[in-house]
């Protein structure tokens, strides 16, 4: 691993476009380039590992500016994975190395995630990561060097890789301005992607001077009305027999997802009506009083709203049909059916601040499950009703940041539920919890999802356990294990056709989940790069967790130590320093003792802990 303390890597340099002319300002960090001047602009820098410039001219007029270019530029590897620009979503489907020479990838409304990149080793270990800290608002990253041609073909050679971050992206404008001030981030190794993207929302969080919420409820396990059945299928009866397992289980939120107020998105028989968020009385009569039976059960509701989303069959469409997102003159239709109110407009944002606050009145819910922001277009609006701000991004920041405070101006404990398409390092302010981006029955995607928020969130909520009737209760525990090291376990299944062995499973480790509830909230990390290792504690109370293919574990030194097996392994191989003997006592998939035993352990030692349970280490 390269490691250099002058940060002569990721070289710098920057461009821009202003007065109709581009310049080019190389190598900005080096001793020699904190002052340089071209062509009647002035460009100074200062910094190493957080790197400030500013850009003005020299006469100290007024520039018109199109945009800004930071180019890192890197000695270019056999990187056995990369981290581009993302909220968390997809990077998991784009890790390789062959991705870099090809995509583009951006910062938009619907994906407002992270102008972050991480490049890594054989080993998994970072050698280089680098982003944008003060535009966080639209960017597009893209490679430069080594580029292909326009037959396809890759021009090497350069031994160099240069990855190019634009600001803002094309189709927005930088506008009139007499000095440009922006601020990257750029640092030479970390243990793996995980740790250098931690660091990174440190400095964007300290430079925003962003204060994340911390509200108990927020760790309590969830239940979920979405992958439970089709939305057609919600009534008071479903979701009152569901809760009271859940209740039972452990659970203590009821989320009433999509479809409370008519045909959901997974109905495509009848024109949806989303935009009126008035219960559907076919479904709900007594919206208030399904809620007041739930607090009864000491449960919190969520209910499901999507802010910017409005069908045109929708009663609320005829009022602000003025306020739609539209490009070139017309209405964006987002692929699920509808348009988006505009959040650049202040109009709608007010609007819908009125809503959660008439919401909460009306139906006494306890919070939101925020949703869909990632339908906005990824362009401009350029529609004739009034904008406060040109960034898409900017507006629904803003809206967050309306919701939030009626919110909790009329509940001052209540939850809202974020997703990590728009959940990032700044907007997570505006809630309670960033939950993992969709993945019903792929729990390995949940789990990399998850860990991709918990670099930065402090409360990351898996999306929702589907499980199918057909999980074995071992498959069942590992799911749960899986769950409880991305974060707050959460459920979305009709427990009440569930085999019996089943929920006891799932009952034993949302006990097991419970009884720590103190450990969940501190930060947790991987111990290598392939993420199949995860440790969370301290001195006195630590889980450490094998996943996928693990083999060995690193185990800490703490008065208790929980391993938690989420492999289809009998045995693991525990690194540790030094030798001791220790107390252990194993347990099954269903949490149920599995033996005792005082075992010799050194570095290299086998321990045997059951396939989907787990074994708990005390040192004599």
């Amino acid at each position: 691993m390269m490691a250099n303390p002058r940060m002569d890597w990721p070289k710098v340099t920057v461009r821009v476009q202003a007065d109709g002319r581009e310049r080019e300002f190389p190598d900005i960090h080096a001793a020699s380039g904190r002052r340089q001047e071209r062509d009647g602009l002035r460009l100074r820098a200062q910094g190493e590992e957080t790197l400030a410039f500013s850009i003005e001219r020299t006469d100290g007029a007024e520039m018109d500016v199109d945009w800004v270019e930071a180019r890192f530029t890197t000695p270019i590897h056999n990187f056995s994975k990369v981290i581009l620009p993302d909220g968390g979503r997809e990077y998991v489907f784009r890790d390789k190395a062959l991705i870099l020479r090809a995509t583009v990838t951006q910062v938009t409304a619907p994906n407002d995630g992270h102008p972050f990149v991480a490049l890594a080793d054989q080993t998994g270990a970072v050698v280089y990561s680098y982003g944008l800290v003060s535009h966080l608002t639209e960017s597009t990253c893209r490679c430069v060097d080594p580029l292909l041609s326009a037959r396809k073909a890759l021009r090497g050679g350069h031994d160099v890789l240069t990855l190019a971050f634009r600001m803002p992206s094309e189709g927005w404008r930088m506008g009139r301005t007499r000095r440009i001030r922006q601020t990257l981030w750029r640092s030479t190794a970390a243990p793996t992607w995980f740790h250098a993207l931690r660091r990174y929302a440190e400095v964007c969080r300290s430079h925003f001077r962003v204060r994340y919420p911390v509200e108990p409820a927020a760790f309590e396990p969830t239940w979920c009305t979405w992958t439970a059945w089709c939305s057609d299928r919600l009534s008071d009866e479903t979701v009152l027999a569901n809760a009271r397992l859940a209740r039972e289980m452990g659970v203590r939120t009821v989320i009433l997802d999509d479809g409370w107020f008519g045909p959901g998105l997974d109905t495509d028989d009848r024109p949806l009506n989303i935009g009126d968020y008035y219960p559907d009385p076919a479904k709900h009569p007594d919206l208030k009083g399904l809620a007041r039976r739930l607090h009864d059960l000491e449960m919190d509701l969520l209910l499901w709203y999507a802010p910017t989303c409005i069908s045109p069959d929708s009663h609320a469409f005829r009022q602000w049909s003025g306020h739609c997102v539209e490009s070139q003159g017309r209405k964006v239709l987002a692929p699920n059916g509808f348009y988006n109110l505009c959040p650049c407009n202040p109009e709608v944002r007010a609007y819908a601040a009125a809503e959660v606050v008439r919401m909460l009145r009306d139906y006494d819910a306890d919070g939101f499950k925020v949703d869909l922001y990632n339908t906005l277009p990824t362009t401009p609006c350029d529609a004739a009703h009034r904008h406060d701000t040109d960034s898409a991004i900017e507006g629904v920041r803003r809206m967050m940041r309306d919701l939030w405070r009626a919110l909790r101006r009329v509940r001052p404990h209540g939850l809202l539920e974020l997703k990590q398409n728009y959940g990032n390092v700044i907007s997570a302010q505006w809630g309670t919890m960033v939950r993992a981006g969709d993945t019903a029955y792929d729990v390995d995607t949940n789990l990399h999802r998850c860990a991709y928020i918990q670099a930065y969130a402090p409360v990351t909520h898996n999306d929702y356990l589907a499980c199918s009737i057909h999980d074995s209760p071992r498959d069942v525990a590992i799911m749960m294990i899986k769950e409880i090291t991305g974060g707050v376990p959460t459920l979305s299944m009709d427990l009440t056709k569930q085999p019996a062995a089943t929920l006891a499973t799932l009952k034993a480790w949302l006990a097991f989940y419970r009884s720590r509830a103190a450990l969940w909230r501190r930060p947790r990390a991987p111990q290598n790069g392939r993420l199949d290792v995860w440790e969370i504690g301290d001195r006195r109370s630590a889980v450490v967790s094998a996943l996928f293919g693990a083999t060995e574990l690193r185990l800490p030194k703490a008065a208790e130590t929980v391993i938690l097996n989420g492999t289809g392994r009998a045995e693991l191989f525990v690194r540790m320093a030094g030798a001791g003997r220790f107390h252990v006592e194993r347990f099954d998939a269903r949490h149920r003792p599995a033996g005792r035993a005082t075992v010799r352990l050194s570095d290299g030692a086998r321990l045997a802990v059951s396939s989907g349970g787990g074994a708990t280490l005390r040192p004599i």
